[in-house]
């Protein structure tokens, strides 16, 4: 007996070679292991529509439902129909993606559980947590999910202030009171922006050159390293790991090469 199963991209190859070689429904589901449902249903639902100008031909309304395996295929005016791998695969892909986006309640379901919230709560200020524990045995969501559709405004009688700790509290600003340095740093002496200043003043046409670095999204393992002349006005941007110094270090390894390149 076989069970359903989700068919990988090594599965996928196979039907379509033993589609071309015309192999029976059957045969193709004993040697992938699976029901052959899911064959069938993976072929009509992930085929693609070939040239064509006359009605399709009747061999495409029952198994196999393509013409990859057709002797007349080349020659026929019929609509076409044809099981690719990777045209299946990258379907498979986009469903599996945006399947799991979205919300799973419908707008009656919503609009329900929002006049519920609405009768129920009592105060602007009161701790929606409190509700929740009457209605966590019948609600249909877990409280992180109750959480996330707040957020997302599905709820309109209920608002993020309203969530235990949804906000981080802000640092305090101290008032009268110096900022210090709290870790005594040796490698910062001379080098602050007052050192910087004081230089400026006595070397007012010095070569500023200002280095920095850009970092895209959090998930990136790489950013950019900018090198800016003031003089000149010229940038030089340079790709490198992301937090990593010793990416940093061979850059400027890179520069003294090539310049002792072209000196010579």
């Amino acid at each position: 007996m076989y069970y359903e199963k989700r068919l990988t991209i090594e599965d996928r190859i196979l039907i379509e070679n033993l589609l071309k070689l015309n192999y029976k429904l059957k045969d193709i589901s004993n040697i992938l292991v699976c029901e052959s449902s899911t064959i069938s249903r993976e072929i009509k639902k992930r085929r693609i529509t070939g040239k064509g100008i006359f009605k399709e031909c009747e061999k495409t309304q029952r198994f196999p439902y393509v013409c990859n395996g057709c002797s007349n295929k080349t020659y026929c005016r019929k609509k076409k129909y044809y099981y690719n791998y990777s045209k299946a695969q990258e379907n498979y892909n986009y469903i599996l993606k945006f399947s799991r986006t979205g919300i799973d309640m419908s707008l009656d379901e919503l609009y329900y559980w929002d006049e519920y919230f609405k009768k129920r709560l009592k105060d602007k200020n009161q701790p929606i947590t409190h509700i929740f524990k009457g209605i966590e045995n019948t609600f249909p969501k877990s409280i992180p999910t109750f959480y996330r559709y707040i957020h997302k405004g599905l709820f309109p009688s209920l608002n993020d202030e309203m969530l235990a700790r949804a906000f981080s509290y802000k640092p305090r600003k101290r008032t009268g009171e110096e900022l210090k340095i709290r870790i005594d740093n040796s490698i910062r002496k001379g080098k602050t922006i007052d050192n910087m200043k004081a230089y400026l003043e006595l070397h007012p046409d010095a070569n500023i050159v200002e280095m920095d670095t850009v970092i895209g999204k959090q998930e990136d393992k790489k950013c950019i390293m900018t090198l800016y002349f003031r003089n000149s006005k010229l940038m030089l941007i340079f790709l490198i790991d992301k937090y990593k110094t010793k990416a940093v270090s061979n850059v400027f390894k890179e520069l003294r090469k090539e310049l002792k390149r072209c000196l010579k």
